[in-house]
């Protein structure tokens, strides 16, 4: 609360925390930039996306993406939600893994956003980092979390890609995708077979695909 209230004496310590404390350092400066940004969002998101540069993990950029960037964007969609367009594009691999977790977590608490998250995610469909990759697989399946049509929709326009780049997400889509929603993509499984059949994809590929395949006729079953 402190923080939220005097924006400008505790954005330094929590930038201190992050660049000299560790890993212990970074959780507390993430907790205590979200109220910060909630205040003050024109000046904490720069700072913000700052920090996001210097991630070293996977978890320093879901733990800045979830506490720090991501309160604004879930409080005032509308205002904030293109604010996070830039950072799909940079060019630093943690800032685009960073908002597309907060592109892709919003629809669970505005359901009414999922087609326009999923536009945005759409951008890093083909990113070729594995970080990144990993961050547009879980941003659709959290799009699924306000609505499953979107995201069915989605994939099937996608299955089977014209850019390989874009194998591992389609099929880890599915494969980690919440396990209740699974029977919503059944109907997908012609799409997927048809793709796994083909006899241009690489070794790699096509068990990325059979492993799609699996789980979705063990949903048949």
């Amino acid at each position: 609360r402190a923080a939220r209230r005097r924006v400008d004496d505790f954005l330094p310590l929590a930038c201190r925390l992050w660049d000299e404390h560790g890993r212990e350092g970074r959780i507390v400066a993430v907790h205590a930039l979200g109220p910060m940004e909630l205040a003050a969002p024109e000046v904490v998101i720069p700072v913000i996306h700052t920090l996001a540069q210097t991630c070293l993990t996977w978890e320093d950029c879901d733990q800045l993406a979830i506490r720090a960037l991501e309160p604004i964007v879930r409080k005032k969609p509308g205002q904030w939600l293109s604010a996070m367009e830039p950072w799909l594009a940079d060019e630093n691999k943690w800032v685009r893994r960073a908002g597309v977790t907060v592109v892709g977590r919003l629809p669970m608490k505005h359901p009414v956003y999922t087609t326009r998250c999923l536009e945005l995610t759409e951008r890093l469909l083909f990113d070729e980092d594995t970080d990144v990759r990993r961050a547009v697989s879980f941003a659709i399946r959290m799009c699924a979390r306000g609505e499953i049509g979107p995201v069915r929709d989605f994939l099937a326009r996608y299955v089977p890609p014209e850019n390989p780049a874009a194998t591992w997400v389609l099929c880890d889509a599915i494969r980690s995708m919440t396990r209740k929603f699974l029977p919503e993509f059944v109907g997908l499984l012609p799409l997927y077979e048809r793709w796994a059949a083909d006899p241009a994809l690489s070794p790699k590929d096509r068990r990325s695909v059979e492993s799609a395949v699996k789980v979705l006729r063990s949903v048949q079953r």
